[in-house]
């Protein structure tokens, strides 16, 4: 009859209390937050589109921004995510028919959704295209396509302009947003022949 030696117990009661108690514990990687796309919507304005996803288009607890952009156009617009994951960017000059990408800034940045329009007026989700990369940023939004090291908000700044408020580095500088004021909220805080874009009026 096999019997356990005074050593052999001792180790297989260690052994005993490890799968009690749980013994070692992975730390889990961050994970992107989970999108509703059957909340978000586009809507074609005189002036541009607006991006709209309603209460738990973001779920989860995700505390960030959400930026939208139009890369045929070259036009980007970022605001805060609300409390309840909802939020409503306008992106002025941008046609409803092309393809809007949806990213998420907070502590990361993650590519979220792309969504064009039907024919018949409703949203649908997009096909992103290639990430040659594999680093989680389409092509079309990927500032360094080649290197994985670089996409998103990790982008670095490439074509140096006045700086606005919209959580990017337009002036290259290394810092976002910085002296940064808005001058109005809509386009009537504006003067004649001016929008107002991001923040900063600017000459229509």
């Amino acid at each position: 009859m096999f019997r356990f030696s005074p050593l052999r117990a001792l180790l297989f009661s260690a052994l005993l209390l490890l799968a009690a108690f749980g013994g070692c514990t992975a730390t889990p990687l961050p994970q992107p937050p989970s999108i509703d796309a059957s909340r978000m919507m586009l809507v074609s304005t005189g002036n541009g589109t607006r991006v709209i996803g309603t209460a738990g288009a973001i779920e989860g607890d995700f505390m960030g921004d959400v930026r939208a952009t139009v890369p045929s156009l070259d036009l980007r617009t970022t605001i805060p995510i609300e409390a309840d994951g909802s939020f409503d960017l306008a992106v002025r000059g941008a046609v409803i028919e092309a393809p809007h990408f949806l990213e998420l800034i907070g502590d990361d940045d993650y590519f979220a959704i792309a969504l064009e329009a039907t024919a018949t007026g409703g949203t649908t989700i997009a096909d992103p295209g290639p990430d040659a990369d594999m680093d989680g940023s389409p092509d079309a939004i990927d500032c360094a396509p080649t290197d994985d090291t670089l996409g998103g908000a990790r982008c670095m700044c490439e074509m140096p302009r006045a700086e606005r408020c919209d959580a990017l580095d337009e002036d290259c500088d290394g810092r976002v947003d910085e002296d940064c004021t808005l001058s109005c909220t809509s386009d009537a805080d504006c003067g004649m022949g001016q929008i107002c874009d991001v923040g900063v009026c600017v000459l229509m």
